[in-house]
């Protein structure tokens, strides 16, 4: 299934923010990025703290504030399995053209909290 997110960008704290309207009820740190859990235990967002750190280090190219500032779309993409989820965020900017943050979690990772 694929969604269309929404976006904001703190470009003071370099905080990148990507959501649905789904009703929240959890976060989960996951290896720096916090993921946000709907009541239905599905994944409404993310919240990429030092951004254009993260991007940088991850695509091993200069991604500054100004681009993180010029994102036009953003995606989820899942897939679950009895065992995981797969999950890809996808990015697309002006300046950056597009950046897929995949992550595979275990089901149980939802329940944890």
């Amino acid at each position: 299934m694929i969604k269309k997110l929404k976006t904001d960008y703190d470009y003071k704290n370099d905080t990148l923010y990507l959501y649905s309207n789904e009703k929240y009820k959890n976060s989960i740190e996951y290896f720096g990025i916090l993921v946000d859990i709907t009541t239905k235990d599905d994944i409404k967002g993310i919240e990429i703290p030092n951004a254009s750190k993260f991007f940088t280090e991850l695509l091993e190219k200069n991604i500054s504030k100004n681009d993180l500032m010029n994102i036009t779309n953003s995606y989820l993409e899942t897939r679950k399995t009895k065992e995981m989820n797969f999950i890809n965020f996808r990015v697309e900017s002006d300046n950056i053209s597009e950046i897929n943050l995949p992550l595979s979690v275990p089901i149980s990772w939802s329940k944890l909290y």
